[in-house]
């Protein structure tokens, strides 16, 4: 398979090193956080709780749009499962 090579690549290959660390904090608004991942092409960013001085998560821009759907849903006033693939 062509594949194969690939899972003998080393994460650095994929993703260079950076200098830099892009996080949300906790308090930021929802729409600006997603604004930040997709500005940057980024699946995903960790968030920071400024208060606790810790990172507390990691925010998902499948979390975003899952979210985004139900709120939709239920402005619609209509019923809406969430599959839970894995956990």
């Amino acid at each position: 398979s062509n594949l194969l090579p690939l899972f003998d690549a080393r994460v650095m290959e994929i993703h260079p090193p950076t200098n830099t660390v892009t996080c949300v904090t906790a308090q930021l608004p929802l729409s600006k956080a997603y604004l930040a991942l997709i500005e940057r092409r980024y699946q995903s960013a960790p968030v920071y709780d400024e208060d606790g001085k810790q990172f507390t998560a990691l925010l998902d821009i499948n979390d975003i749009l899952a979210a985004t759907l139900m709120l939709v849903a239920k402005e619609n006033q209509q019923e809406y499962e969430v599959l839970v693939l894995c956990n």
